[in-house]
């Protein structure tokens, strides 16, 4: 079921999915993890993530195949591509 939120609150909602992303003890966060974290529905969590200009959608996958995202502030383009560069040969070569 989607959760209704006042203009004042979804606003406030987002703000905290924000803050989380830009939790420094994570890099990268998952959707479920974000969601777990902020205490809100999936759903809602990954429209923000979606639509925010301030988050950057990984080029690599978790372990387990989830996308990762990651705050602009904390993650460059070019340090996300290294990250996947590394995956890459990691994965092809071992570590």
């Amino acid at each position: 079921m989607k959760r209704k939120f006042p203009n004042k609150s979804k606003a406030e909602a987002k703000d905290r999915v924000l803050k989380a992303l830009n939790n420094s003890t994570y890099k990268y966060r998952t959707l479920n993890g974000l969601a777990r974290d902020t205490h809100l529905d999936p759903e809602f969590v990954k429209t923000v993530l979606d639509s925010s200009t301030a988050v950057r959608k990984s080029f690599v996958k978790s372990k387990s195949g989830k996308q990762l995202y990651a705050s602009k502030e904390k993650v460059s383009a070019t340090e996300d591509l290294w990250v996947a560069f590394q995956a890459l040969n990691s994965a092809k070569f071992g570590n």
